[in-house]
């Protein structure tokens, strides 16, 4: 999928998962942004240097003011979208700088109301939702969600209970 395209990657964090995709997706270009320095500089001295990787200072809502328009394949965004100050910015910048055909990909834990947000501010930037999907009933099924302390959320699952004690055999009876 992005083999020979331009990507990029906001709040890489400290960069793991561009330098993986930058080496095994194949892409021409794949510029990593975080709006930390010090992400940055571990992101420098952590991964090997590649020829198509590029770690850059950029705040999610400048991307469009940074980056000349129509210049990315695809802008990729993990985990992060729902800590930005302003995700409607964040689109917008995206919609700008993605080529025409281009794909803006999230993956992220979205409360429905955010994520509605940006489902309506995607399609008000004109970006088209290929595909959402709500895992919310998993999460809840396995126990992730918040819960009150010491208290297990309905539905959750538990590991089996202990075993009983082990207990001793009658003592022989002795005859008379």
């Amino acid at each position: 999928m992005m083999r020979g395209k331009d990507v990029l990657e906001v709040a890489c964090a400290r960069g793991g998962g561009a330098r993986y995709l930058a080496e095994v997706a194949g892409p021409r270009s794949y510029v990593a942004t975080d709006y930390l320095e010090s992400n940055l500089e571990i992101c420098r001295r952590t991964h090997s240097p590649l020829e198509n990787l590029e770690f850059r200072l950029v705040d999610a809502s400048e991307i469009g003011d940074i980056f000349p328009a129509a210049s990315f394949d695809f802008v990729l965004c993990v985990q992060a979208v729902t800590h930005f100050q302003d995700a409607r910015k964040f689109v917008f910048g995206a919609s700008q700088v993605l080529r025409p055909g281009g794909g803006l990909l999230m993956c992220d834990t979205f409360q429905r109301d955010k994520l509605q947000a940006v489902l309506d501010a995607a399609e008000e930037f004109g970006l088209v939702a290929d595909a959402t999907v709500d895992i919310s009933r998993a999460v809840h099924a396995v126990g992730l969600c918040r819960m009150p302390s010491g208290r297990l959320a309905p539905g959750a699952l538990r590991g089996p209970p202990p075993p009983p004690p082990a207990r001793r055999p009658p003592a022989p009876v002795q005859s008379l």
